[in-house]
Parts: C-alpha cells; structure tokens; sequence
C-alpha cells in the first residue's frame, strides 16, 4: 500500500470518522468550497491520519506539504497512471518543485487543510508527544582533530617521563590551538571536520 495515500474511514460508527465529521462541521462553507476546488482527493481522506505503526507508535501530523504532495499523486496518477504516481522519489521531487513555485493562495489553502489535519489528529490522538530521534555523530570531533597531530606532540603513555623532567615538561607552556591546527593537514582536516558537522540536510 502507497505510504502517501491514507484510507478514508470506512464506517461512521467510528471515532475516526466522528473526528473527521466534528471538524469538518466546524468549517464556514465558503472556505469549505474553497478548498474542494483546489484538492483532487476527498477531503475526509486528506484529513485522515494515518494508522499506528507496527510497533505501536502514533503517526505524526501532516503539514501542509505532505497534504499537497499526496493531493499531488493523485494528480499524477489520474493523468498518467499507476506506474508514474508509485515512483515515490520522482513524485516527491517534482511535488517540491510544483510547491516552491505555487502561489500563496494555493499554499494558505494546504495550510488550512493541514490545520484541519492537526484537529482530527488531536482528537484521535490527545496523548501524542512529538520526540525527535537524535542522530549519532559518525565522526566525534576529538577524534578528528587528534589524528591529524603530529606523534611527536602527543603523549607517550608507554614510557613515563623521568622526575628530573617532570619540572621542565611543567614549565613548558602547552602549545596553542591555532599551532596544533597549523600543523595538521589543512586540506584532510578542513574536509573531514565540514564533513562531520554536516546536518542531515
């Protein structure tokens, strides 16, 4: 089943349809005929969130984007069919070309659906937290930044210092930040370091 497409609920004797009536009956009809003017799917099936995951977790709510994107396929496959509108990547890219250049009415018009959207999902919904995932960095800064000095600036653990140079080695100032970087190759360090605070974005 297409992850973007959501099933209408089927029968009025349950919660989600009540919620999706609930809200809709709370919409002053001129923006009610608004709105069907611009989707090509039933507006009760936009609305609709979607079911739990496999592991119990509730869905988020859709924004006005992925309310457009889904309005989008449906477009897509009335026009050109099945094979097109299943192509996931194609109708996504072209879904975010289509929006970046749709004027605002158009896009106050999702903006309202997605606010109907965030209503039924309260009412299906009232436990729901958003928490975000936290992502591991691969490249821990420490780590990129000690490989790149020199052997001889770094400590020796396996032979201990003697204590007539223990006095000397202590009133030795540690060398600078902006002399360990300069010391480093520039060109690996510079790319790596970008690389690791690179967002998922």
């Amino acid at each position: 089943m297409n992850s973007y497409m959501h099933s209408p609920p089927q029968s009025p004797s349950t919660p989600t349809y009540s919620a999706i009536e609930e809200v809709l009956a709370e919409l002053d009809p001129s923006t009610y005929s608004k709105i069907l003017r611009q989707i090509s799917l039933p507006i009760e099936s936009l609305i609709c969130p979607k079911k739990r995951s496999r592991k119990g977790n509730i869905p988020r709510p859709q924004n006005s984007f992925v309310i457009y994107r889904r309005d989008f396929m449906a477009k897509v496959k009335s026009k050109y069919g099945h094979e097109l509108s299943s192509n996931l990547p194609f109708v996504s890219t072209k879904a975010a070309k289509w929006w970046s250049s749709e004027n605002s009415e158009v896009k106050n018009t999702y903006q309202i659906i997605a606010d109907l959207a965030r209503k039924v999902h309260i009412r299906i919904y009232p436990d729901y937290v958003f928490k975000p995932k936290k992502r591991a960095n691969k490249y821990p800064i420490k780590d990129l930044f000690f490989e790149n000095i020199p052997s001889q600036l770094q400590v020796n653990q396996s032979t201990p210092p003697s204590n007539s140079n223990n006095n000397e080695n202590y009133s030795q100032p540690l060398p600078s930040i902006n002399h360990l970087l300069s010391i480093a190759d520039d060109n690996n360090y510079d790319r790596r370091m970008c690389r690791s605070f690179r967002g998922p974005y």
